[in-house]
């Protein structure tokens, strides 16, 4: 596909929402009201909609008979719905079941590291559970034994000094709904949407290199380029972000045509190539349309400009951002506070770059004296087809937690393997693979595992595919571990299942 074509691409964008992405293993620190991440109760910034069905409970078990699986943990590597969540918490309110999304819970948590090894351009570690009756509470309570595996996948790491160059299009919503409050209490120096947006992007200057290149495009109901070619260590783009204002009404559409005509012009072919939007989504002219977004996100990462997304605020659609980023492989973040805004654009900015592998897609085999009960990925299948492959960051990594149920004992010479089909940086195309034995597996403890029980144990709950009896009678639950990520989770359960009134949420 010609360059020309991404701005006859851009056209189509016409008056929509658009995705993109921060890429798996974002951590963040815990919601506290009152604190400097989040301040307060979430405000009542969307309208409130007819309560919807909770998500389906759960992935489609593998057949009988099967011993293996292709799986993927989020095609979009979005960790949105968990940003979401704990802030409702943290606010007294009750999350929307259809924030209950586990695998974007484990991408947004980043787990220590276990017996690591290396597999490729990837570090895994790998551990087996069995589990006493009641230790790990389970929405799908076995036949016989629970067998919990988890599998730790860590991405290489990227110095600034060795990353490759970009040229990224900045693409800044300045709306007049980008004046909202970010938190019914706010810090006096940062207190608006647009505010959270500043307090992040005048950081960018410590992820720069040189031969960065920053343009800038700024949208409410007309576009405008504000600076191109712009040198990334420079300080000017930097200024001129902290000057920017809110103005009118919301043409997304507009702001996408200009900011790929601006990526077009810019475009080089020895960098890595991106358009970032950050916008609170609220649309008031034009008209939404997800697929016609999805199609144009796949049409652009083939002619080799990236799309990222950033929803800022407790309030922006997360159902239509996350459609679109699933469909198109891009992936967004939530953008709540001032230290959402400083990590991403921080020690998160690699994410915005180039990724470190990418069409990667997973499968495990596992001994033939267990049986699949849950999977807490996205997509599982036996054919690698029905599971869409992902793209891989730097300095990030994904957490798999699958569980199976079993006898007893099973024979210590079984064996589970993970495979991992991908393309490296230098466009070859690579399978590689661990494996280990049910013995060696099941003398590997770490509390990783039951951090990461704890995380999606809280993502069940929200979804509604678990009940607070059954978390709070459990061994997880009643006998804590000494784990940050864990105690976070644990305090999380507590106040969700404080909540009295168990539709007390607002629908995005």
């Amino acid at each position: 596909m010609s360059r020309a074509s991404s701005t006859v691409i851009a056209l189509l964008f016409g008056g929509v929402i658009l995705s993109g992405c921060t890429e798996s293993g974002d951590n963040d620190d815990a919601f506290e009201p009152g604190g400097g991440a989040s301040g307060g109760q979430v405000p009542d910034t969307s309208p409130v909609g007819e309560r919807q069905p909770p998500i389906d409970a759960e992935p489609p078990a593998i057949d009988a008979g099967s011993t293996f699986f292709y799986f993927s943990y989020d095609e979009s590597s979005s960790t949105a719905s968990r940003d979401l969540a704990l802030f409702a918490l943290a606010g007294g309110r009750r999350p929307a079941p259809d924030l209950g999304r586990p695998y974007e819970f484990l991408n947004a948590e980043s787990f220590e590291r276990f017996d690591a090894r290396a597999v490729g351009d990837f570090e895994v570690s790998m551990t087996l559970r069995r589990a006493e009756p009641g230790e790990l509470p389970s929405a799908a309570p076995p036949e016989g034994r629970l067998y919990a595996l988890g599998v730790n996948v860590e991405g290489p790491a990227q110095p600034l000094a060795e990353r490759r160059n970009v040229v990224l299009t900045v693409l800044v919503d300045v709306s007049g709904s980008m004046q909202t409050p970010y938190a019914s209490e706010t810090r006096g120096d940062v207190s608006s949407l647009l505010d959270v947006v500043k307090y992040g992007l005048t950081r960018i200057g410590g992820s720069m290199k040189a031969g960065d290149e920053l343009n800038l495009v700024t949208f409410s109901s007309t576009a405008d380029v504000i600076a191109e070619g712009l040198d990334g260590t420079a300080g000017q783009f930097e200024s001129l972000i902290a000057s920017l204002a809110t103005e009118t009404s919301t043409d997304i559409g507009r702001g996408v045509d200009l900011a790929y005509q601006v990526a077009n012009r810019r475009f080089d072919p020895d960098k890595a190539n991106r358009v970032l939007i950050l916008t609170d989504a609220q649309v008031n002219s034009g008209q939404l349309d997800p697929a016609i977004i999805a199609a144009a996100t796949v049409r652009g990462e083939l002619e080799g400009i990236r799309f990222s997304a950033i929803g800022v605020g407790s309030g922006f659609d997360d159902r239509v951002l996350n459609t679109i980023s699933e469909a198109g492989r891009g992936s967004y973040s939530a953008m709540i506070t001032p230290n959402d805004a400083e990590r991403l654009f921080t020690d998160g900015f690699s994410r915005f770059v180039a990724p470190a592998a990418t069409n990667v897609r997973f499968r495990l085999d596992y001994p033939q004296a267990l049986n699949q009960l849950r999977s807490f990925g996205e997509e599982i299948s036996t054919d690698p087809d029905a599971v869409r492959p992902t793209n891989f960051s730097y300095d990030s990594d994904q957490f798999f937690l699958e569980l199976f149920q079993g006898a007893d004992s099973l024979p210590g010479d079984g064996a589970f393997t993970l495979g991992i089909e991908y393309t490296d940086t230098d466009g070859e195309r690579r399978e590689v693979s661990l494996t280990r034995n049910v013995d060696d597996l099941l003398a590997t403890t770490t509390d990783a595992l039951d951090a990461a029980f704890a995380v999606t144990t809280l993502a069940e709950l929200i979804g509604e595919r678990i009940d607070c009896g059954t978390v709070q009678q459990s061994a997880l639950y009643t006998q804590p571990v000494q784990q940050a990520t864990y105690a976070l989770y644990r305090q999380n359960i507590e106040r969700f299942c404080a909540q009295a009134a168990p539709y007390d949420y607002v629908y995005r």
